[in-house]
Order: C-alpha cells, then sequence, then structure tokens
C-alpha cells in the first residue's frame, strides 16, 4: 500500500518527462554580467593577483614552498572562473589563470623551478585589461 503512495505522484510525472523539450538549456543559462562586476561583487583584483605572484617568482621563489598562499589562490580560483569559466571556450589567455592553477595541482612537490619557468615563458599581462 505505501508503495502506490510513493508511485502515484511519480507516475504523474512522467508524461512531463517524457514531452520534456532535450534542446532546453534554461538551468545551464548564465546570467549576463559584466566581468569587472564579478570581480567587484567577489571583491578580487585578477589583474592585482596575477602581479602579485609574478613579482614573487621575478624576485626568486623561496626554495621551501613556492605555492601561493591560500587566499592569494582563491583569488586565482575566482579569476579563472570569470575569465576563463569551466566548458568554455576562452578567449582570454593572458594571464592564463586556469593555466598556473593546472601547473601548481601538477608540479612534483611544487617545483620552483618548473613554475618559475612557466613564468618566465608567460607575456607581460599587465597591461592587458581584460575585456568585459
Amino acid at each position: 500500500m505505501n508503495s502506490t503512495r510513493i508511485l502515484s505522484p511519480l507516475l504523474l510525472l512522467l508524461p512531463l518527462v517524457t514531452f520534456a523539450d532535450a534542446d532546453t538549456d534554461a538551468v545551464n543559462e548564465r546570467l549576463p554580467v559584466r566581468k569587472a562586476e564579478l570581480e567587484s561583487h567577489w571583491q578580487v583584483d585578477c589583474l592585482g593577483s596575477w602581479s602579485a605572484v609574478t613579482e614573487a617568482f621575478e624576485q626568486g621563489p623561496e626554495p621551501a614552498d613556492c605555492r601561493p598562499a591560500p587566499e592569494q589562490r582563491r583569488q586565482l580560483e575566482l579569476c579563472a572562473f570569470i575569465y576563463q569559466p569551466p566548458g568554455e571556450i576562452s578567449r582570454h589567455d593572458c594571464p592564463d589563470y586556469r593555466g598556473l592553477l593546472r601547473l601548481l595541482d601538477a608540479t612534483p612537490a611544487r617545483d620552483c623551478d618548473q613554475l618559475a619557468g612557466w613564468f618566465g615563458t608567460r607575456t607581460d599581462c599587465a597591461d592587458n585589461t581584460p575585456t568585459n
């Protein structure tokens, strides 16, 4: 008897699921918000965060631990989400926030020389103001 009570509402939903439009992406739509507004909302300065990390490597990383501080890494993660959203082809490659985060995750023992080499191959992004 209890199983009938549970199944009855589910059976009522079956026609809705059957005739639902398969092309509906309404749930996955992103609101059209400017990137500068996202930075302001999340209180991050993406170019400032990038500059702080690159300056640390230009001054010579500490051999013991060259990872960004947790707060700095969190800002880089937010910047990657803003300028290089997951699942989208990014036209924004400088600064390459997502590339840096991937390298930080993949570098064995946080090899500071490898990280410094990666920064050495990046172009100067200080004048590259992100659009939108």
